[in-house]
């Protein structure tokens, strides 16, 4: 199941289209600087928040299925991912 957030003011919006596959979730690292997304492919994306090209700064393919969601530890150090996979 799938929640989605109503956005209260679309000037804080981001807008990040480099997921081959369909996204499925994202979240925001507590420090604000990086953004972790995840797709329906098993692969996460944590990218720039402070550059307006959104640079990458890491990829990774953690599961076989898709993400379903995720969280930052308060030091926006680590992230734990959930999802399907038959591997992990």
């Amino acid at each position: 199941m799938h929640h989605l957030i109503p956005i209260q003011d679309i000037s804080k919006a981001e807008l990040y289209q480099e997921h081959i596959a369909q996204t499925t979730v994202a979240r925001y690292a507590p420090t604000g600087f990086y953004i972790a997304s995840g797709d329906a492919n098993g692969k996460v994306r944590i990218w720039d928040t402070t550059q307006e090209t959104h640079i990458l700064k890491a990829e990774y393919h953690v599961l076989s299925g898709p993400i379903l969601d995720m969280a930052w530890t308060e030091d926006s150090k680590r992230l734990v991912v959930g999802g399907h996979g038959k591997e992990k």
